[in-house]
């Protein structure tokens, strides 16, 4: 895997030099249609780049103009689940960095472990739960006591929770693809879990360790085992995900009209 190679590939197919990289969950990526003068560089044509499997995953970069900021999307990211290790799913990460991104805006469609929480809604990542004990026998905490943001983060939270309400918690990683069982459901809210899911963990540690400015917006797909009765398939995850795309195109467009740098 050769990072550099890919940067060189991307250079070579646009003048954009982005501030801001987004990564857009399973059924977020009608968000592009929202991008002024868009360059398209699907992953395949990228030598040796991986390639995204799942639906809702369409594997293309998108780079273009919203609200005067400079952006580059990743539409299609990598899971474990597809046979990827931990440091492919966090590629587009890298990627971002090394085109010059400040700020990353990382999305998903997630399970939602409150009943009271209504589908369809959004939630605010603001801590993180290792689910998957691939590198410790007991589950592993991240970003305990609001860690996770700057001052420049949290004025920019806190402008658009003026605009958009939404819920704030803790997303909680696991390995997929299966869903789990009622009872490792009760066992992460017991740590606090709010949403659940198997992606996005990994590439908010990254952008962190990078110390870029980084905001996690779940989009509330479904209730988890055990909240619900009714059983789950990735189609409903997306036909509910596909209900509520309006309102997360205009929040994340105007979540990037308050990012200044």
């Amino acid at each position: 895997m050769n990072i550099e190679l890919y940067i060189k590939q991307i250079k070579s197919k646009t003048n954009t030099k982005p501030k801001i990289g987004i990564v857009l969950g399973s059924g977020l990526g009608d968000f592009v249609n929202q991008i002024n003068n868009p360059s398209f560089i699907s992953y395949k044509d990228i030598p040796n780049y991986p390639l995204s499997t799942v639906k809702g995953h369409e594997g293309q970069f998108i780079m273009g103009i919203i609200n005067n900021n400079p952006i580059i999307c990743a539409q299609g990211r990598f899971h474990v689940y597809e046979g990827y290790d931990y440091h492919t799913t966090t590629l587009p990460i890298d990627i971002f960095h090394l085109l010059g991104c400040k700020n990353v805006i990382i999305t998903n469609a997630a399970g939602c472990m409150n009943k009271s929480w209504k589908l369809g809604s959004l939630m605010l990542i603001k801590r993180c739960i290792d689910f998957t004990f691939q590198s410790s026998s007991k589950p592993k905490i991240y970003f305990e006591n609001n860690t996770l943001f700057n001052n420049q983060t949290q004025k920019i939270i806190d402008d658009l929770s003026k605009i958009y309400p939404m819920n704030k918690g803790t997303y909680s990683w696991v390995l997929g693809p299966t869903y789990e069982t009622p009872s490792e459901i009760k066992k992460i809210k017991s740590l606090g879990g709010d949403v659940i899911g198997m992606s996005t963990m990994p590439e908010i540690i990254k952008a962190n360790e990078y110390g870029m400015n980084v905001i996690g917006l779940s989009c509330l797909s479904n209730y988890a085992s055990g909240i619900s009765k009714n059983p789950l398939t990735h189609k409903d995850v997306l036909d509910e995900v596909n209900k509520s795309k309006n309102i997360f195109t205009n929040l994340l467009s105007d979540l990037i009209k308050l990012i200044k740098e």
